[in-house]
Parts: C-alpha cells; sequence; structure tokens
C-alpha cells in the first residue's frame, strides 16, 4: 500500500512522511526532493524516463490537455508547469511499480492542487489529468491533512526554510495562494480521506487508523 499525502503547503504532510520513514515506510521521493545530488539524479533519471514510449505519450497527453494560457504560475515568477508535469508522471508510474510499504508527502492529488492554485487550471482539466494518469487506483491511499489558511501561514513563516518559490512570496501573495489551495483542498476533501495533523500522532508515532 502506498500512502499519499495533500494538503496545503504549511499543512504537516512532510513532518507526517518523516514519521512514517521511521516507522519503516519508505518516501519514494524524499532524496529526490530534498538533496542537490538526488535533484540532480531526478532530472537525469526523468530524462532517461521520458524515453520510454509509454512515458513520453504520458506527458505528452497531458501538455495537450493543458491550455496554452495556463503554462506559466500565477504567484511565483520563472515557474513553469513542465516541473510539475515530471513529478506527475514520475510519481503515477512510481506508484504503479511500488512494492512494499511506502509513503509520498506530495502525491498525485497534492500536484493537481497545485496545478490549479498555481497555474490556475480548472477542475474539468483536472480530471482530465487524472483520467489519462489512470488515478485512483486500488493500492494508493490519498490522504488529505486539514489544515486552516491562517495556520498554513503561520506554520511556512514559523519553517522559514527558503526552498521553495511560496517561501519568498509576501504575505498578501502567499494568503492569496494559501486561499487558492484551500479552495481546491475542499474539492478534493468531497472524494478522500482527510484528517486533522493531530490524529497522526500517537505517543511520537503514527496513529494505526493510517
Amino acid at each position: 500500500m502506498i500512502y499519499e499525502f495533500f494538503g496545503l503547503p504549511g499543512s504537516g504532510k512532510s513532518t507526517v512522511c518523516s514519521m512514517m520513514r521511521k516507522k519503516g515506510y519508505q518516501d519514494l521521493l524524499f532524496f529526490y526532493k530534498n538533496n542537490i545530488f538526488g535533484k540532480m539524479i531526478f532530472h537525469l533519471k526523468f530524462y532517461l524516463f521520458k524515453m520510454n514510449r509509454k512515458n513520453r505519450e504520458l506527458f505528452k497527453n497531458i501538455e495537450e490537455i493543458i491550455p496554452v494560457n495556463c503554462r506559466n504560475s500565477i504567484f511565483v515568477k520563472n515557474t513553469t508547469i513542465d516541473f510539475y508535469i515530471k513529478y506527475l508522471v514520475l510519481i503515477s508510474r512510481l506508484e504503479k511499480k511500488s512494492i512494499g510499504n511506502n509513503c509520498i508527502d506530495e502525491g498525485i492529488v497534492h500536484y493537481l492542487m497545485a496545478l490549479y492554485a498555481e497555474f490556475n487550471v480548472n477542475i474539468d482539466i483536472l480530471n482530465k489529468i487524472m483520467v489519462a494518469i489512470g488515478f485512483p487506483t486500488d493500492f494508493v491511499k490519498s490522504i488529505g491533512i486539514n489544515c486552516s489558511v491562517q495556520d498554513a501561514y503561520y506554520r511556512i513563516c514559523k519553517r522559514n526554510r527558503k526552498q521553495t518559490g511560496i517561501d519568498f512570496l509576501n504575505k498578501d501573495e502567499m494568503i492569496d495562494l494559501l486561499n487558492r489551495y484551500f479552495e481546491i483542498y475542499k474539492y478534493f476533501s468531497l472524494s478522500f480521506q482527510c484528517k486533522d495533523f493531530d490524529c497522526f500522532i500517537n505517543d511520537g508515532g503514527i496513529c494505526d487508523e493510517i
């Protein structure tokens, strides 16, 4: 079983996955996202990954679904949609081939949320992308982490990690972006299980309910 998480930036996805790694779960994207060397390997692997006919066709299909006017982020400068499509395609393939207990702190649902919040891709297009990817599946459990816009903003400011474009937004820009994430989170919360962050913690570990 694979557990993938979605929610507002700052909702606690990475923290939950960190606890799950301590429980023996493998985080499928942790190395690629949190290590400079890993990021280099990710782009190299994706280049080779894209050489596979099925992967190349899926990438192309998603690109064709998304309108030209949605290609650039409306919040984060110099951010294009290609990077997000790479993750969507790679995650979908990793999930289909993975064995054992795995987790992903930002899974397919989260990247679909990002397309809506950061690139203004509408819900109809998001649903078409889900069909193209073949998601959801029986062996992937998508779990949302409930979080208010105010709490998310507070946590982002507190972590102050300066790792992603959102960390460099001013207060008004960040609140506007978080509101966009909250809108699409409410939509996906109707289809997937969602929990408060405290529900994932039980004496320093992950709740058995998960």
